[in-house]
């Protein structure tokens, strides 16, 4: 061996680089920040946790001052801030559509013209600008951005259990691409094929909850599609409509809209409504109207059309990559009914999916893209046991800090020394009828609540889920997450 190769080996042995970044998702459905070191999550948290607005877009402020001092690092010891997108891909997708439907969207596009300049042309300074109001005395960390779907499949292939895998991301376009089929092999993400703007399922998914007055919530469409009847005319009539007026689907799971009877509205795909009426022979619903039968047969048409997409895009990752493996991620990729069904088709031995597949998990994805591709760093792959509590990276608590704040809004708290008694205790009340807040350990990084951070209730009375709707302003007819111990 070589005295210059001994050299570098002893080096490298003896003296490790710790490379420590911070990854952030603003500005579209829910603002994020994570803090990676050598490859593993340290810490992440969602804006919403600290604004208390549900689904907060704006810069994540709070999430980021969470994911400091949780790791104990100044601005200083950071080597990079990541940003999960491209900001002038995405300047150019807007540009674009707006010549697309001019000129329908000319005005809406000189309302919103300086903002789209100020904020996403020059989305570089005007990021320094809000972290240097974060730390002011603080040096200029280095700014880097990587695509949107490689932070999404980031996201999903670089926290699993596996190797290598498939990876499939269906999503919304960050800057161009709207489903991406990938193989992750060790610290390596390969696309090998995607759709782009302005075609996609997640694109199709999201015009029919804009049609039944659901854009951004698109989950109520799921839980409309419970109540769907297949037997129906309605449902066949819907379903053939889908197929053969809106989305072409092919079989290596491709999907093509019929842009005639779709409008582009600042970059995003919504219905024409006077075609799709046409079409449908039932008109869009208004915010806040009645839900009839003819919605939830609707909604179940185009949940069937996305299991059926879905399944051609499974089938043809494991074609093109070969691998028994899949993770996913993106949008939909927070479906349990259609998460279920590609379960079901045994098309893989095994599926991943983090706990934050959407925009929010974009913080981690870039985080950890840019670590592992962007610096070249090699990647530890973790057990099972592991990655099970990959979701629980938030806030947490002492009880000395619970009990003051609850003695200064004058309540008296009660301590259980044992476990078992206050699950006891927790089950009576529930039992009563009464709702219980159920708080432990560090938060969820998800959007959904995992055991953590959860409201309980009794789902055996009516009357109790009607005040639970109540009390936190959701819609009667949502159905609620069901917990079976």
């Amino acid at each position: 061996m070589s005295r210059c190769l001994l050299q570098t080996l002893l080096i490298s042995y003896f003296y490790h680089e710790v490379i420590k970044i911070l990854g952030i998702s603003a500005f579209e459905r829910e603002a994020a920040a994570a803090a990676v070191m050598d490859g593993q999550v340290q810490a992440a948290a969602r804006e919403s946790s600290f604004s208390r607005q549900s689904c907060d877009p704006s810069f994540p402020a709070g999430a980021i001052r969470f994911c400091l001092q949780e790791t104990g690092w100044s601005p200083a010891e950071l080597d990079a801030i990541v940003f999960y997108q491209k900001p002038l891909p995405r300047f150019d997708r807007l540009l674009r559509s707006i010549l697309i439907d001019a000129p329908g969207g000319f005005q809406h596009f000189q309302q919103e013209l300086p903002q789209w300049i100020s904020e996403r042309f020059f989305l570089k300074r005007s990021l320094q600008q809000k972290l240097r109001g974060i730390w002011p005395e603080g040096r200029v960390v280095p700014l880097a951005f990587a695509h949107h779907h490689l932070s999404q499949a980031a996201n999903a292939f670089f926290s699993s259990p596996f190797e290598e895998a498939a990876v499939v991301v269906i999503d919304g376009p960050g800057e161009w691409t709207t489903t991406t089929i990938a193989i992750g092999q060790g610290n390596r993400i390969t696309p090998l094929k995607e759709i782009r703007f302005p075609h996609g399922l997640a694109l199709l998914y999201s015009a029919f909850a804009h049609y039944l007055s659901a854009a951004g919530a698109e989950h109520l469409l799921a839980h409309l599609a419970a109540y769907g009847n297949p037997e129906s005319a309605d449902f066949h009539y819907f379903y053939e409509t889908i197929q053969d007026k809106l989305a072409a689907l092919r079989q290596d799971g491709s999907l093509r809209l019929q842009l005639e009877n779709f409008n582009i509205r600042n970059g995003a795909v919504v219905p024409d409504a006077r075609r799709w009426e046409q079409l449908f022979g039932i008109p869009g619903r208004k915010p806040g109207g009645e839900w009839t039968q003819t919605h939830c047969d609707l909604a179940l048409a185009i949940e069937r059309q996305t299991e059926e997409s879905l399944l051609h895009l499974a089938r043809e990752a494991r074609q093109l990559t070969g691998l028994p493996k899949l993770c996913l991620s993106g949008k939909l990729a927070q479906h349990g009914r259609l998460n279920g069904r590609l379960y079901e088709a045994g098309l893989f031995d095994e599926i991943y999916l983090p706990p934050t597949p959407g925009e929010a998990g974009g913080a981690i994805g870039a985080a950890l893209s840019y670590y592992h591709i962007g610096r070249l760093q090699p990647r530890t792959v973790r057990s099972a046991g592991e990655v099970l509590h990959h979701g629980l990276l938030g806030p947490s608590f002492s009880n000395f800090e619970i009990e003051r704040l609850l003695r200064q809004q004058n309540l008296r708290p009660q301590y259980f020394a044992d476990f078992e008694d206050l699950c006891q205790e927790t089950a009576v009340r529930l039992a009563k009828g009464q709702l219980i807040g159920w708080f432990q350990g560090k938060q969820e990084f998800s959007e959904h609540p995992l055991g953590n951070r959860s409201l309980l209730a009794d789902p055996r009375s009516p009357e109790v889920l009607q005040r639970f709707h109540r009390q936190w302003n959701q819609d009667s007819d949502r159905a609620l997450p069901t917990l079976a111990v």
